[in-house]
């Protein structure tokens, strides 16, 4: 579990900072499948906490595995509650879609067994049911959610916003990110670009175009949200904008591609000069020990030279 941990840290950071590619997700997945049976005893493991979890779940929900993701929750829930021994839940992650071993007993999860779980990961679980196209039970988990303080966890609620416009339920995404605006901390393009996007499914234009806008204006290389507000524009029959929108995506793919081809060339140059200077220090210890010895010989024959 702790190496599991540390590999999730690193490929944490890595999507964070988008330098993470397909292999990373693989190399993560391969560690997954290799350790499957995650949920151990607490004896002789510190330091792992629902901060870890919370982690590991997101790195796999960025990765779209969102069976993981409710695999990763329940299991590290379960380990830092020491409940390690209670393996039959193990069998049953994954079809359990009413996640009854972290809700209440009810007549969808008669077994509920009720054991807590901090809003973070019950939001996370809510929208890996969404995500799954679960809805009825992500709602069970989502309206646990709902009725914490919006301005202390704003960005769960903006999460599970993003999730409910990816699923296309539009107009629920509306009500809740619309009450996320009000808090001043949080009215930011993270949150216009969800709800530009909802507002498009609506067909609200106006809308749309007008939260698309801030997003571009704080987004200088937003190629996504520029298309998109390029639609919204031609739906409003704006077409000459439409237009140049489309050639503003095509300057900055075009800036994106010599810059590319410039990190690339970089990259190339250093290599290339390491391998110059190594193979420069690789001759230096080569040469280095004839010098040595022949200043050493010559030191040796004007030793004897004196002596005579």
């Amino acid at each position: 579990m702790a190496h599991y941990n540390e590999l999730a840290r690193r490929f944490a950071a890595m999507y964070a900072d988008g330098s993470a590619d397909d292999s990373a997700g693989g190399e993560l997945a391969a560690y997954y499948q290799s350790n499957e049976h995650l949920t151990v005893s607490m004896e002789g493991v510190e330091g792992y906490d629902y901060s870890d979890v919370n982690m590991v779940a997101e790195l796999h929900i960025m990765r779209h595995a969102y069976e993981d993701a409710i695999s990763a929750i329940k299991r590290g829930a379960r380990f830092i509650q020491g409940r390690g021994n209670e393996l039959q839940w193990e069998r049953v992650e994954i079809e359990d879609s009413w996640d009854a071993e972290y809700n209440a007993p009810s007549a969808d999860a008669p077994d509920g067994a009720g054991h807590e779980l901090p809003v973070e990961l019950r939001a996370k679980l809510g929208q890996c049911r969404l995500l799954l196209g679960q809805t009825d039970q992500a709602h069970v988990h989502l309206a646990v959610v709902d009725q914490q303080d919006i301005s202390v966890y704003g960005d769960v609620f903006l999460d599970i916003g993003r999730s409910m416009v990816d699923v296309g339920h539009a107009q629920e995404a509306v009500g809740l990110l619309e009450r996320l605006r009000q808090q001043p901390a949080a009215d930011s393009p993270e949150l216009w670009e969800p709800l530009a996007r909802a507002y498009r499914e609506l067909g609200s234009w106006e809308l749309a175009r007008m939260y698309f806008e801030q997003v571009v204006e704080a987004r200088p290389t937003d190629i996504e949200s520029r298309m998109f507000l390029a639609e919204v524009l031609e739906e409003l029959k704006h077409v000459d904008r439409a237009f140049e929108l489309i050639r503003e995506v095509e300057l900055i793919q075009a800036d994106t591609a010599r810059a590319d081809e410039a990190r690339k060339q970089s990259a190339d140059a250093r290599a290339d000069h390491g391998i110059v200077r190594r193979v420069q220090r690789g001759r230096r210890k080569k040469s280095a020990p004839n010098n040595a010895d022949s200043s050493t010989d010559r030191h040796i024959a004007m030793m004897r030279k004196a002596d005579r």
